[in-house]
């Protein structure tokens, strides 16, 4: 794992897969956003950056986000969340990430059969670190459990799922498109200068993703395309600000609420 400080209480953690945890330290206590795969061992990483006590939170509960939660105690999501982290989270879906990633199910027999803890009811509200704060924010989307959090003291958004350059809502458990834009855009309300997000690297400024939502909001050029995984689900890509897209589920969508 990759430690990389980018403020002064935030620090992001990216996995053996690229995936990006993101630790938010106080002078009193710590969050762990996300978990990423789990194929790494996260206690030496966390007991190397804090010697606080750390509370994990799961923007959502997909296996790139969830499965390291195994390496801990207690978690804490929306309970929307619960459904998909039992579906995500199952002995099938470790079996296959151990062989997309090229890796021998018998060195991670650990993998297969650690037991995952309960989810503990993530509510919204801010939560107190000391110095720093970190309020949590249900914003039903990439899935409908989803949570973003923002760290007023830093000016950071954490996006979770709900923001990448590349941004998934094909899935079966996301919500539409116009819901989902509805739900992102409240979150321009908090006066926020940058974003993390869980699948590139670095700080990204606001106007990223405000150019992201505005593609939405505008006429964009879009195609469908069958989706490999999913033969029964109509994708639609759409293109917005250069190298940014959203791929979508089509026969979800109300297209006249998208200018809203």
């Amino acid at each position: 794992m990759i430690a990389a400080k980018l403020t002064e209480h935030i620090t992001v953690i990216t996995d053996l897969l690229g995936v990006n945890l993101t630790l938010i330290t106080g002078d009193e206590k710590a969050v762990l956003v996300d978990t990423g795969y789990g194929l790494d061992q996260i206690a030496p990483v966390l007991t190397g950056l804090t010697d606080l006590p750390v509370q994990v939170i799961l923007t959502h509960a997909h296996h790139d986000h969830s499965l390291g939660a195994m390496q801990f105690e207690s978690v804490w999501a929306f309970p929307e969340e619960g459904p998909v982290y039992a579906q995500y989270t199952c002995r099938e879906r470790r079996m296959k990430i151990l062989r997309n990633a090229g890796l021998s199910p018998d060195a991670y027999a650990w993998y297969l059969d650690r037991p995952m803890p309960a989810l503990h009811l993530l509510e919204e509200g801010s939560i107190d670190l000391g110095d720093v704060h970190v309020d949590v924010m249900h914003v039903p989307g990439h899935t409908p459990g989803s949570a973003m959090m923002y760290i007023p003291e830093d000016g950071v958004l954490v996006s979770g799922d709900n923001w990448n350059p590349e941004t998934w809502l094909f899935f079966p458990e996301a919500l539409p498109l116009h819901v989902y834009k509805r739900n992102v855009m409240r979150v321009l309300e908090r006066p926020f200068g940058s974003v993390i997000c869980s699948h590139r690297q670095g700080l990204f400024e606001r106007t990223r993703l405000e150019r992201f939502l505005a593609g939405i909001r505008a006429t964009a050029p879009w195609q469908l395309s069958p989706f490999a995984d999913l033969p029964d689900i109509r994708r639609g890509m759409m293109t917005l600000d250069g190298d940014q897209v959203i791929a979508f589920d089509v026969d979800k969508c109300d297209f006249e609420q998208l200018d809203i």
